[in-house]
């Protein structure tokens, strides 16, 4: 589980090496007598632990943001499609002479620039996404 966690978020190098590490604590804890050395070593090993605990939940939540971000590119990237080609109609399609009464020379060319109105439900999508994102970034703070 470590290793492919490791994997896939590029820390298999500094977890590998904790884990040797703790190996090595271990190997050492039981070859040292005395409680001084013993309470050194085995404050060194829950140093270790700290340390994998720390990267493991770094490493969960940097696959979380991923799959989290791929899902949010894919749930938007229609919405924002149709929004820019409506956008790129109203905007640059009037600078070429494609607005209002189009003279008949102009009719082939401005046919790039021919977009449907956009539907109520759509712009209620629309709406419904900007919301949640908002609302999504005043949750996470």
């Amino acid at each position: 589980m470590l290793a492919i966690l490791g994997a896939i978020t590029g820390l298999l190098g500094p977890i590998t090496s904790l884990t040797k590490q703790y190996k090595e604590l271990q190997m050492k804890r039981l070859e040292v007598e005395g409680d001084k050395n013993l309470k050194e070593i085995d404050a060194q090993i829950e140093e270790v632990n700290s340390k994998k605990a720390v990267l493991i939940a770094q490493a969960g939540s940097r696959v979380g943001m991923f799959f989290q971000g791929v899902g949010q590119l894919y749930l938007t990237l229609p919405l924002g499609a149709i929004v820019w080609k409506y956008a790129y109609d109203k905007v640059v399609g009037p600078f070429h002479g494609c607005s209002g009464e189009i003279p008949r020379e102009l009719i082939q060319h401005c046919k790039q620039f021919r977009t449907d109105s956009i539907d109520p439900h759509v712009w209620w999508a629309i709406g419904a996404m900007i919301a949640f994102y908002y609302v999504t970034k005043v949750v996470r703070k």
